[in-house]
């Protein structure tokens, strides 16, 4: 069987004679056999092929014979164990490429992954099921924490703002006298039943000219806006319909500055009855550029509230009024109120002057044909 098997070995070939292999094993220089069997890569076929083939008993009885057979082996098993290798790398990276590019690989992938960051996700804060959050939770945490902040913020500032309204009253009753106190508040439902006088004259502002400049009036309007210029003076826009007017209230010798610090809180959209003196504005450019009347103004005195908002509002009038052009013009510095928020909020809406003029518009409309029908008998 040795025999076989050692004849089927390639480019073992050994010297003419047999007393040559023993000379050289015993020198310790490399043969013919051992060269054809270490460089059987380099040398061709041909060249192996010269020489007599080894009898049995050389063939056992060296050791040289034995190591080059060994040598052979060795060879072959790395060739096969590398060609094994690059084999399993290909079908790995073949693998690899196949598994991510389907839905349920690249899922297997993320969790080898996560299972393989799991120090990474130590870190994170813990769930209610006592595991680490996933980016979802940590993006609504974020979001919970920062409406937290905000929502202290805005208690600070209005717990801040009631202890200076509180010191400010306070202030005001220690110094303010029982008429000044009476310029201003908030009245009772039922104020105008006994002692309203049946002489007061209400006026439309729409109704008011140059030759009203220097006269009191008296009238019912909403707060539409307000501005505060500094502490002691405030501007009012006051609304009529689709009419406004700028009101006036600063500190003087019968406005206390505890009113004026009581006006510049009103609630926007509350109803107010003003009683004023009419002047001309006293702007740099001579015409008042935010109301619809523009070339006059009142300088309020008394100032009482007689109807008050108790729900906040989506938005208000002005705003409102805000239409999309404007707001691109400004690059989004004022806020365009959308349709959808304007029909859940129809109340509101409806005081624009854009509704306002639809509606007037509609009724001229049918009070015209309602005219010629009568007419015509």
């Amino acid at each position: 069987m040795k025999k076989a098997l050692h004849k089927l070995v390639p480019g073992h070939r050994r010297s003419t004679s047999a007393s040559g292999n023993y000379s050289n094993s015993d020198s310790g220089t490399p043969t013919s056999a051992s060269r054809a069997s270490t460089d059987m890569t380099e040398r061709p076929r041909a060249s192996m092929d010269t020489g007599a083939r080894p009898t049995s008993k050389s063939r056992f009885a060296s050791p040289r014979n034995s190591t080059s057979i060994d040598t052979r082996k060795s060879v072959d098993h790395h060739n096969r164990a590398s060609t094994d290798l690059s084999h399993h790398r290909q079908s790995r990276s073949t693998s690899h490429h196949r598994a991510t590019h389907s839905p349920l690989g690249a899922f297997r992938q993320k969790l080898r992954r996560g299972s393989s960051s799991s120090s990474s996700s130590d870190d994170r804060p813990l769930n209610s099921a006592g595991e680490p959050m996933s980016k979802a939770q940590l993006r609504k945490r974020q979001k919970l924490l920062q409406k937290e902040e905000k929502h202290k913020k805005a208690e600070e500032h209005s717990a801040a703002d009631r202890k200076l309204q509180q010191q400010t009253q306070a202030r005001a009753e220690a110094d303010e006298t029982s008429d000044m106190k009476a310029k201003y508040g908030v009245l009772p439902l039922n104020y105008y039943a006994p002692a309203q006088p049946a002489n007061e004259k209400r006026i439309n502002i729409l109704e008011l000219s140059d030759r009203d400049v220097g006269s009191w009036v008296t009238f019912r309007a909403r707060v539409h806006m307000i501005r505060q210029i500094s502490s002691r003076r405030v501007f009012i826009a006051l609304r009529q319909q689709t009419a406004s007017i700028q009101g006036v209230l600063h500190e003087h010798a019968g406005v206390s500055l505890g009113m004026v610090y009581w006006a510049k809180h009103l609630k926007l959209e509350s109803v107010v009855r003003v009683r004023a003196v009419v002047q001309e504005p006293k702007a740099k450019q001579g015409k008042i550029t935010g109301c619809t009347i523009g070339n006059l103004e009142v300088s309020i005195h008394e100032l009482h509230v007689e109807g008050s908002r108790t729900a906040p509002l989506p938005f208000n009038v002005p705003e409102a009024q805000v239409t999309r052009e404007q707001a691109e013009a400004t690059k989004n510095a004022r806020h365009h109120v959308s349709d959808r928020t304007r029909l859940a909020n129809r109340i509101v809406d409806l005081r624009t002057n854009t509704s306002q003029s639809i509606f007037r518009v509609q009724s001229g409309i049918s009070s015209f044909f309602r005219e010629y029908l009568r007419g015509q008998g």
